[in-house]
């Protein structure tokens, strides 16, 4: 199989020897993000930020652990929001328009997103937080990166709001079944993966690529082609992810001093202590 070369804003199937079709834009990046079947770690069940001191929750219907440093949750969104420029903008390898308007995008679907989650939040629990704010911020940045250097401004701005409200949804419903979902990684770069990709064949334009690239243009503009390359190329990853993550996680559960889940007393005592033998944090030096 040859796969696409050319990622981030980018990445494009240049054949068709997936029987997909051409045209289909990052899929592969974006959908790779598929590895929702990691159940087996309790290590972040809520947002996914853990570490000690830390305080466990309560709720009716679960247990989760609340993040352990919020400002450090903020910082790491910074550095990642700054980085996905790189990402996005500079996958390309050139300083072009296509470059400026990928580097756009970027900025304020994940603005735009971050808004968004805290106003469902709000909505939600009459309150907003940090870790919302950057937890949307995150679902933004990857639900534009299939479409960036393909879409408008205007289009960022719908990809961060459905991205944002579906993420939001996502994460509510896992949240109710009782699957661990380690950083909510499927439900936030997942499911924004997903809107991003079929996103990408709905509000890619040709004003935008200056480079000639797109032959078809997305269904805001009538075409429909590139909305169902998409389609298919986001089911194609999603079983061959799901399949392959599957059968990785079974073989490292039989090997001796591996596995993937810990025991819960572990987890409390703190896995800095129980699997590394250090403490991650020291509150006094003389202690």
């Amino acid at each position: 199989y040859r796969f696409p070369v050319r990622l981030g804003h980018s990445g494009l199937c240049t054949d068709n020897s997936l029987g997909l079709g051409c045209r289909w834009l990052d899929c592969w990046n974006r959908c790779s993000r598929f590895r929702w079947w990691n159940r087996g770690s309790r290590f972040g069940r809520y947002c996914g930020y853990r570490g000690r001191p830390y305080d466990r929750i309560e709720t009716p219907d679960r247990t989760w652990v609340e993040p352990h440093n919020v400002p450090y949750v903020l910082l790491g969104t910074g550095l990642l929001w700054f980085g996905w420029f790189g990402f996005n903008a500079g996958s390309g390898l050139l300083a072009d328009n296509v470059a400026v308007m990928a580097f756009l995008v970027t900025n304020t679907s994940a603005a735009v997103a971050g808004l968004v989650w805290m106003i469902l939040e709000f909505q939600s629990t009459g309150r907003t937080s940090g870790v919302g704010f950057a937890t949307g911020a995150i679902a933004g940045l990857a639900s534009i990166t299939p479409a960036a250097g393909f879409v408008g401004p205007m289009g960022a701005f719908a990809i961060g709001i459905v991205g944002s409200a579906a993420a939001y949804t996502a994460v509510k419903i896992m949240a109710r079944t009782g699957i661990e979902n380690a950083l909510e990684v499927f439900a936030v770069h997942g499911v924004g993966g997903i809107w991003g990709s079929l996103a990408t064949g709905i509000f890619a334009v040709q004003a935008v690529d200056d480079n000639g690239v797109l032959q078809n243009v997305g269904l805001i503009d009538g075409e429909v082609g590139l909305l169902w390359a998409n389609a298919r190329a986001v089911a194609a990853v999603a079983v061959y992810s799901g399949v392959a993550t599957f059968i990785i996680l079974k073989i490292l559960d039989v090997i001796p001093g591996l596995g993937i889940r810990v025991e819960a007393n572990d987890e409390d005592l703190g896995l800095d202590i129980t699997l590394h033998g250090e403490r991650g944090y020291v509150g006094d030096g003389a202690d």
